[in-house]
């Protein structure tokens, strides 16, 4: 029988992690490579695609070029 997986609830300050260098950022993005390697599920809200790209829009490294 398959071990079940850990679910994770992420937050608005996770994902923004994902598209912007910041403090644990190295931390975020270890929860994409555990989902992709399928020992985990990630979770959120509805309202989480509205409250990433309002963080998003008030971020000033946010689409500035490396």
């Amino acid at each position: 029988m398959e071990r079940p997986k850990k679910i994770i609830v992420v937050d608005a300050s996770v994902v923004v992690k994902w598209f912007v260098e910041e403090e644990f950022t190295g931390q975020a993005l270890s929860l994409i490579g555990n989902y992709e390697m399928r020992s985990i599920d990630l979770r959120s809200t509805q309202m989480m695609p509205f409250e990433v790209m309002n963080a998003l829009r008030y971020n000033v490294e946010w689409g500035r070029p490396s």
